[in-house]
């Protein structure tokens, strides 16, 4: 598994649901995210609060796919 230094991670996430949405058209979920990052999913799950926390994303269901990029 690769290691973020502090402060890497939570952009690398931000980048990549957006990578993501517009190669697919949809988005990520967790597993897809650390897959794609090599990375582990409570790391993932971290920064994705973290980026709702600072009003990047929101997350308005538990539903795994669901983001709004703000």
């Amino acid at each position: 598994m690769a290691r973020y230094k502090k402060g890497e991670l939570i952009p690398a996430v931000y980048d990549f649901i957006i990578n993501f949405n517009k190669a697919n058209g949809f988005y990520p979920t967790e597993r897809e995210i650390a897959e794609g990052l090599n990375t582990v999913q409570c790391s993932v799950r971290y920064a994705i609060q973290k980026l709702a926390n600072d009003k990047k994303i929101e997350r308005p269901s538990a539903k795994s796919r669901t983001f709004i990029i703000l």
